[in-house]
């Protein structure tokens, strides 16, 4: 039998709209980058198999980010995404080869500002999907993809 709270976490990922499982994604993220920041932060003393699992983790979830984009988005803030999504890439990457802290705190920076970005946008389409499209428009939302 499934984990109780393995359970909850699987029924809200598959009735998650596609807003909420992107959050959920840069939650995971945000969650793996800290958790690799602890044990880097220990020293010696720090799990080295969990801080690479963690940051793998974490790089996993930045290249699914990069791969959900599309140039429909607009090729400017598509250009802008990937470049950021890249930095943040290179940053957890070289944090976890060499293991370097400063390198893994600018990666886990950039992922908490990324999220707190999506945050911000799908909280503006949700307002803006409730409030309905002005009279004469087609109804604006957002979307990884475009």
């Amino acid at each position: 039998m499934m984990d109780p709270t393995q359970q909850y976490k699987r029924v809200q990922v598959e009735t998650a709209a596609q807003d909420d499982l992107l959050i959920l994604l840069l939650d995971g993220g945000v969650r793996f980058c800290e958790g690799a920041l602890i044990e880097l932060r220990k020293g010696a003393e720090g799990n080295i198999e969990k801080r690479h699992d963690q940051l793998l983790r974490a790089q996993k979830i930045v290249l699914e980010l990069m791969g959900a984009l599309s140039p429909a988005v607009g090729i400017e803030l598509y250009e802008q995404l990937i470049a950021l999504y890249s930095f943040t890439f290179e940053r957890l990457f070289e944090g976890n080869l060499t293991p370097d802290l400063a390198m893994v705190e600018e990666g886990t920076q950039v992922m908490h500002r990324i999220r707190e970005m999506w945050c911000a946008w799908v909280a503006q389409a949700k307002s803006e999907r409730k409030a309905g499209p002005p009279p004469g428009t087609a109804n604006s939302s957002l979307s990884v993809t475009g």
